[in-house]
């Protein structure tokens, strides 16, 4: 959270003449919804500061194992966006800060026709807080 904070902060010190060329976008992506506010440098190029965020609970069964679990995406990035042609389609290239949490459980487990019976509980997270993205769209 701390990342989103500093990235609004820095959105609101803006100056006016940098602010004349600001526009807002909203989407989802493989990250999750997004707001961003772009700075248009030119007809080609563009700086964004997504701020990336949402939760999907999740429940699978299957073989007779039940699994809960939930995924969270919370992270802030700084994108320069490319667009080859003026405008549609882009190449960008950046920084992400924060990133993915997934828990699940469940009371039983069976492989191979055996049930094994317990708590087991299940925790995925992004090892590194800052990490590269390159994407297309």
């Amino acid at each position: 959270m701390k990342y989103i904070y500093a990235a609004l902060t820095g959105i609101a010190l803006t100056t006016p003449s940098f602010a004349q060329n600001i526009t807002a976008e909203a989407g989802l992506s493989t990250l999750g919804l997004y707001a961003a506010p772009v700075y248009d440098m030119n007809e080609n190029i563009d700086i964004r500061v997504p701020l990336y965020f949402g939760s999907q609970n999740y429940k699978s069964t299957e073989g007779g194992t039940t699994i809960d679990g939930k995924i969270i995406s919370e992270s802030v990035g700084v994108m320069l966006d490319y667009y080859p042609s003026g405008s549609g389609f882009r190449i960008s290239g950046g920084l992400t800060a924060a990133g993915y949490n997934f828990d699940a459980s469940t009371a039983s487990l069976e492989f191979d026709g055996t049930t094994y019976t317990s708590d087991f509980d299940l925790n995925i997270k992004q090892d590194n807080n800052i990490v590269p993205v390159i994407a297309l769209g």
